[in-house]
């Protein structure tokens, strides 16, 4: 899996360079090499680090995300702090059930990986499971070449809701 993922990221990098170096981008895809470096550098090193902003419930308008809100996936491993805003279709038995929290699962990510400016850079998806309840959450992060991340969860519990936020170096 990890050969996969260094070809597949070594593709991506490749893929990248000859887009930036032909000028194909137009004026308006100029993205900070930083930005681009940091996206690099997460695909090859299965490590990425999301730092929420906004916040959309599926029938809420957007709001801004208030806190500590963040995704981390290294190693297979995820760790996130998500508030949840929203409808919920089952009645949890205890308080923390509703935020989407989880510390240290272990994942296997579906990742998919095109080459920059096209719909999104990198795509991970996977299902938690619930071990406060027998709900089973479905996240979809979108990883695009800018930097940005745009984040789906699904369940059988609760309505939609999509985190935006900026893929960013692993705090130390």
């Amino acid at each position: 899996m990890k050969r996969l993922f260094f070809a597949a990221g070594m593709f991506a990098a490749v893929a990248m360079a000859a887009v930036c170096l032909s000028g194909c981008g137009g004026s308006g895809s100029s993205v900070p090499a930083e930005a681009s470096e940091i996206v690099l550098n997460s695909i090859e090193n299965n490590d990425f680090y999301i730092d929420i902003e906004k916040i959309k419930p599926e029938k809420n308008p957007v709001t801004s995300a208030e806190g500590s809100c963040t995704i981390s996936i290294k190693d297979d491993i995820l760790s996130c702090r998500l508030p949840y805003i929203g409808e919920l279709r089952y009645s949890f038995s205890k308080k923390d059930a509703v935020a989407l929290n989880a510390e240290n699962v272990s994942i296997t990510p579906k990742v998919t990986v095109r080459p920059p400016y096209k719909k999104y850079y990198a795509l991970l998806e996977f299902t938690v499971r619930n071990k406060v309840s027998t709900e089973v959450l479905y996240f979809k992060i979108a990883v695009y070449h800018d930097g940005s991340a745009v984040v789906k969860v699904e369940s059988q519990f609760r309505d939609p809701i999509t985190y935006g936020g900026w893929l960013e170096e692993r705090p130390v």
